[in-house]
């Protein structure tokens, strides 16, 4: 079977987030399982078909004043300009990453070619934007319009959890497909890891918090600043690992707040999985997660978690006892909890060994690959060529 993957996420050897590090795994999987996997992403386009689509995008968008114009001109400009030039051979099937590429795949083929979505999104995109800048949901209307029109058009979905699938439910279209596949990791590559040496000799003698992800408004990383302010425990230190737009305002915060020699930004840190094992103890702060990769990333090799309970999160880490704060939980209560397990190693490492028993045993690549490939196959077997309903 001949699968191309699509996604806005692009892929490259500096790529960090869980989207990637999914098709990754799931790309070398399929491989190996006797499947010929492609992928694209807007990195992989040659440089002509950046600027050329960058400058239509740019014209297309003057004077536009909504979000959906904007994402509207993406779809038709970029990805299906770049579909139709350099792919005119259909593959057996196209696995999307995201609505966008999902839908511009679907209409450059002319919805010839049998196309499964992945929600990587745990709440409606209106939603996430308005989490991103920091104001109400309803200040996005057209956009939850567009994505509203854009779910209505898409015929097969995968859901990694739950609470994603149950929210995007009442946006699909009636005839299309959903399934829960929870993601799936290679368990075994987190021996195969060694810890950061620079962070080992940096903060030789300190207890290491981490948190890993890009520095936006649903990371959450301002309440584990929060939380830092509340430890008087000065051998407690806080690594964040990642960038992006909230960096200045965590920045200032930090000196605002007297944190600088307990916080520390430590930019894009690629592979992650090193960071990750210099530490004694993962923080996931996010305000909303489907499928947290990072998560699992850090239970791979060693390092026990303690999760604010957003998201998928209780669906991961709720039958774990110690693994998730209480709902509504404070900075001074999550300051207490982190202060409360570094009294004991004994107790960091048994909450290690629980996590990593449960999770690898219901988040494995195994699992999830063989899954995703039967859906592979019966979408085949399914296709209407007549989609999508009139």
């Amino acid at each position: 079977m001949r699968v191309l993957i699509v996604s806005v996420q692009n892929e490259s050897e500096t790529a960090v987030g869980g989207i990637v590090t999914y098709y990754r795994g799931l790309r070398k999987w399929m491989q190996g399982h006797g499947c010929a996997v492609e992928t694209i992403t807007e990195s992989t386009a040659p440089w002509i078909v950046k600027r050329l689509t960058g400058f239509i995008r740019r014209i297309l968008s003057w004077g536009a004043n909504s979000d959906r114009h904007v994402v509207n001109c993406d779809i038709r400009s970029y990805w299906r300009l770049y579909l139709q030039l350099f792919f005119r051979d259909p593959p057996d099937l196209i696995h999307a990453q995201d609505v966008i590429s999902a839908l511009a795949a679907g209409r450059a083929f002319r919805w010839r070619v049998p196309l499964i979505v992945t929600c990587h999104e745990v709440d409606f995109q209106s939603r996430q934007l308005a989490i991103r800048n920091r104001t109400g949901e309803e200040n996005f209307p057209r956009a939850r319009e567009f994505y509203k029109d854009v779910c209505e058009e898409l015929p097969n979905w995968i859901f990694p959890s739950e609470i994603s699938c149950k929210r995007f439910e009442p946006y699909l279209n009636s005839a299309s497909s959903k399934r829960v596949i929870r993601y799936g990791l290679d368990w075994t590559l987190g021996n195969e890891i060694s810890p950061d040496r620079s962070l080992l000799k940096r903060f030789a003698g300190k207890k290491i918090v981490a948190n890993v992800g890009h520095l936006l408004p649903v990371k959450n990383q301002i309440f584990l600043l929060e939380t830092a302010k509340h430890i008087q425990d000065d051998t407690i230190v806080f690594i964040l690992a990642g960038e992006g737009g909230d960096r200045t305002m965590l920045e200032r915060t930090i000196a605002d707040w007297g944190l600088q020699d307990r916080v520390f930004l430590l930019g894009n840190c690629v592979p992650v999985e090193p960071t990750m094992k210099a530490a004694h103890l993962y923080f996931h702060t996010a305000l909303e997660e489907s499928g947290p990769f990072v998560v699992f990333e850090a239970v791979s090799v060693g390092v026990p978690v303690l999760a604010l309970p957003n998201g998928s999160l209780p669906e991961v880490l709720a039958d774990i006892p110690g693994s998730l704060l209480p709902v509504d939980c404070t900075p001074e209560l999550a300051a207490e909890k982190i202060v409360s397990l570094f009294h004991s190693e004994a107790l960091l490492d048994d909450l290690a060994h629980r996590q990593l028993a449960d999770l690898r045993q219901r988040y494995s690549i195994e699992t999830s690959g063989q899954r995703t490939l039967e859906t592979y196959r019966e979408v085949r077997e399914n296709w209407d060529f007549d989609w999508p309903p009139k």
